[in-house]
C-alpha cells in the first residue's frame, strides 16, 4: 500500500480516537497500531489494521468523522510521522490493545495484562 495512503490512515485514526490526549497519549494510540502492522496477527498495512471490524470505536460509530479541528489535526499527522519514521517503538511490541478508562470492554483478561495508563486510555500488553 502507497506509503501516503497509510500515512493519511494512520494520522485519521490517532485524529479520531486520541486528539484530546497529550502528546504522548496520542503516540501510545499509534504505537499500538504500529505494534499491530508488525504484528503476525493482524493486516500488515496501517489501513487495513484500522478498518478491522470493531478494532477502533470511530470506525463503527454513526455520524461524518470529519476532521475540523485543524491544530489537533496537525499534531495527529506530527504523531503519524513520528510513528511511520522512528527505528523502534518504545513500548512493548505485545501493547497492542487499549480502551478510555470509563468503559470496561467484554475481553478475556486472562490473556492480557494492564501496560500503562496515559491520559484517558489503558493500554494492555498480550500475554
Amino acid at each position: 500500500m502507497d506509503a501516503a495512503v497509510n500515512f493519511d490512515c494512520l494520522a485519521e485514526a490517532i485524529y479520531h480516537e486520541a486528539r484530546g490526549e497529550s502528546f504522548s497519549g496520542q503516540l501510545y494510540v499509534g504505537f499500538v497500531i504500529r505494534n499491530r502492522v508488525e504484528s503476525e496477527y493482524f493486516p500488515n498495512d496501517y489501513c487495513n489494521v484500522i478498518k478491522e471490524p470493531w478494532q477502533f470505536s470511530y470506525n463503527h460509530v454513526l455520524g461524518t468523522f470529519e476532521m475540523t479541528d485543524k491544530p489537533a489535526l496537525k499534531v495527529a499527522r506530527d504523531v503519524a510521522h513520528m510513528i511511520l519514521t522512528i527505528d523502534h517503538v518504545p513500548i512493548s511490541n505485545h501493547v497492542l490493545y487499549y480502551h478510555t478508562t470509563d468503559i470496561k470492554p467484554k475481553w478475556d483478561y486472562n490473556k492480557i495484562q494492564e501496560y500503562e495508563v496515559v491520559g484517558n486510555h489503558i493500554f494492555y500488553e498480550e500475554l
